[in-house]
Order: C-alpha cells, then sequence, then structure tokens
C-alpha cells in the first residue's frame, strides 16, 4: 500500500470506513449466562422494520403528491428517507433485504409488503441483483424437492407479472443492457472508448465495461499497483469520488475537497464527471458508472492486501452462517452473503454505511443470539 502523492484526507476517510467495518464483522460474539434466550435480533429486526414500514409509506404519500405535480419524475420513492445518497434505490435495497428475511420464514404477506416497496425504488440493477442472489440461495433448496420447485415456478411467474404491472420500465431495462452488453462483441477498442469520452461523445458499449478494462489494465500491467495499490480511496472508491472536487455539488465542499491521482483522472475521471453528463444526454445510468467495491479494495490495496479484506469480510458471514442453527436464518445469512458479492460488484456499497450496517447487525445479532441460546434452539423470531 502506498500514499500516491501523499493525499492524506483520501487515506484517513476510506480507512475511517474500512476499519470499523471489518472490525465489526470479524468479531466474535461473547457467551454469558446474562445474554441467555434474550432474542436481540428480533429486537432489532422489529425496531428497523417498524421503522422501514413508517419511511415506506411517507415514500409512497411523497410519490404519489410528486406524481401529481410533475410531469416526469424521477426516483421519487423516498419519502422520509429523502434523496440524499442513492436515494430510492439504496431504500430499494433495503426493502428487499427484509423481504427476503420475511420469505425464509415464510411470513409470505410481510414479504409481499417489503418486495413491493422494493420494486416501487425503480432500481432495476438492484432487482437484477436481488434475483440472482435469491436463486442461488434457493436453486440447491428447490432441486431436492420437486413439488417445491413447482410451486416456486408459479410464484415466479406471478413475481414477474406483479413487477410488470407494478414498474415494466425494470424490464426494459434489463433488455436494454443485454442489448448494449452485447454490442462488446461487434467491436471494442479502450482507448478509442476513452477517447470518445474525452469528447463528450455518447458510447454505446457500457462504460462499466470500459472501466473494468481499464482497471484490469492498471492493475496487471503496473507491478507498484498490483501488489502495493493505488493506496486507499485513490481510485474508484467512493472516498476518491467525494474528494475530487466534482462528484460532490456543493461548491464549498469542492474548494475545500480537490484530490485526485494520477490513476483516478485517468481510468475513472473520463468515464464519470460532470462535464461529460451534462455535455452528452442519455448517457448516465448504472451501466455507465465506475462503481465497484470490489474494483476498488483490490486496485487501492494492491492484490495481496485487498484479497485478505474481502477473504475477511465474506469468510465472516459465512462462519456466522455455520454457527445458526435455523434454517430460515442460515438461508438469509446465506442471502446476505451473495447480496452483497453482487452490490459490491456493481456499486460502491462496501462504504455505504446506511446499507451495510443493518445487513452486519443482522448476521452478527443472528449469530449472537445463536451462541447464547443455551444449548437450545428456538423458532425463529419474527
Amino acid at each position: 500500500m502506498i500514499l500516491e502523492g501523499f493525499f492524506i484526507y483520501n487515506l484517513f476517510l476510506a480507512l475511517y470506513l474500512l476499519i470499523p467495518t471489518l472490525l465489526l464483522i470479524t468479531s466474535t460474539p461473547p457467551k454469558r449466562e446474562s445474554f441467555f434466550n434474550k432474542d436481540y435480533f428480533k429486537l432489532f429486526f422489529k425496531i428497523f422494520t417498524y421503522t422501514l414500514f413508517i419511511v415506506n409509506i411517507s415514500a409512497a404519500i411523497y410519490a404519489v403528491l410528486v406524481l401529481a405535480t410533475t410531469e416526469y419524475p424521477d426516483d421519487i420513492f423516498t419519502g422520509l428517507y429523502g434523496t440524499s445518497g442513492f436515494g430510492s434505490h439504496s431504500l430499494s435495497v433495503v426493502n428487499l433485504l427484509v423481504a427476503t428475511y420475511y420469505f425464509f420464514i415464510k411470513k409470505f404477506q410481510k414479504f409481499a409488503f417489503f418486495f413491493v416497496c422494493g420494486i416501487l425504488g425503480f432500481y432495476g440493477l438492484g432487482l437484477m441483483i436481488f434475483i440472482l442472489a435469491f436463486a442461488i440461495v434457493l436453486l440447491p433448496i428447490l432441486l431436492k424437492n420437486v413439488a417445491t420447485l413447482f410451486k416456486v415456478i408459479f410464484i415466479g411467474i406471478s413475481f414477474f407479472a406483479v413487477v410488470y404491472v407494478i414498474n415494466p420500465g425494470n424490464f426494459d431495462y434489463i433488455r436494454v443492457n443485454i442489448a448494449y452488453v452485447g454490442v462488446v462483441t461487434e467491436g471494442y477498442d479502450y482507448q478509442d472508448e476513452i477517447n470518445k469520452m474525452k469528447r463528450h461523445r455518447r458510447t454505446w458499449i457500457p462504460r462499466y465495461i470500459t472501466f473494468l478494462d481499464g482497471s484490469r489494465r492498471l492493475l496487471f500491467e503496473n507491478p507498484k499497483v498490483l501488489l502495493l495499490g493505488t493506496s486507499p480511496g485513490t481510485y474508484n472508491s467512493r472516498t476518491a469520488f467525494y474528494l475530487n472536487g466534482d462528484f460532490i455539488g456543493n461548491d464549498t465542499f469542492k474548494k475545500l475537497f480537490n484530490y485526485r491521482t494520477d490513476y483516478h483522472r485517468n481510468y475513472v475521471m473520463p468515464i464519470l464527471n460532470r462535464n461529460y453528463l451534462e455535455n452528452s444526454s442519455w448517457n448516465d445510468g448504472t451501466r455507465n458508472q465506475p462503481f465497484s467495491s470490489l474494483v476498488s479494495i483490490i486496485v487501492e490495496y494492491g492484490l495481496i492486501i485487498g484479497s485478505f479484506i474481502l477473504f475477511l469480510f465474506f469468510s465472516s458471514i459465512s462462519k456466522a452462517r455455520k454457527v445458526i442453527q435455523n434454517k430460515g436464518s442460515s438461508n438469509f445469512v446465506k442471502f446476505i452473503f451473495f447480496y452483497c458479492i453482487l452490490l459490491f460488484l456493481f456499486q460502491f456499497y462496501f462504504e455505504v454505511v446506511e446499507i451495510l450496517l443493518p445487513m452486519i447487525l443482522m448476521v452478527k445479532l443472528l449469530e449472537f443470539d445463536q451462541i447464547n441460546k443455551n444449548g437450545t434452539i428456538n423458532a425463529d423470531p419474527i
């Protein structure tokens, strides 16, 4: 790991977001008699879902008001949650997370409510990630039970029907993105794509693919980056964007923080910057964003340390799942494992506290409660 150009603010902010996360996820829950059979997960999840329910109702009311007054609204399912950060997209991720737990403990009415709220966030990529993670967890279970498999097929058809009725744009999003990815096979040149971006021209090949290619080139063609990284918070992490003087719109913040390493300036900034978006319409969206926590951790910390960080995080989730004996809770933690992998691949959610912290707390509280069952296995709490 190196301090490229001594970007000390980037280093401190990146480590501030990284270290507490690793300390929490790798911590070993204590086993004490005073904690036996307390069901702390039940208390936390009840408070969390009640709060989320209120936020969802406020989001629905706000959405109706906006639809009545605005001709072309965007990301309106927010309400009390607000529009900062990822706005309705973050709320969608959280709703789908809660819906999944209710599914695995067979509370299908509650599952339906939070699932529909997740769809109303109009987050096409988030819905794709949810479906993939959900399918990975369910597939081994279904293959063992043919009757259940047919039931799930029926539910799945109903599911897609509901999604289409509520938001048919999600299917258009998936179809369009598959078509854009297919353009790569028709002819792709990395430098040509970068030159188009610098001239503020629209690119038909998703810029996320160009970003991945550039990151691969940087990592494997620069031994220093491969071994030591570009240094924390200096490539494509959320920290790098927040301190680059372009991503944050606040003028005062932009004057105080304007730090860009050559790596960020040459490999990331051409792909996403305000001038580019303002000069080329229909050129935004998740397929064109150079966001990925998996990439940022590997490139910024180097292959060895970055891989070790990811190993610590995901192995801790896997370890917690092995401790949890209830099948519903165990499958939920398994879902979180794959949900995080996919979310980290396509966004920088490792640094988004409002997304990652609830997931970690749920995993650790389930593990904590299981360790303190005092030799008994209770039913699922909710």
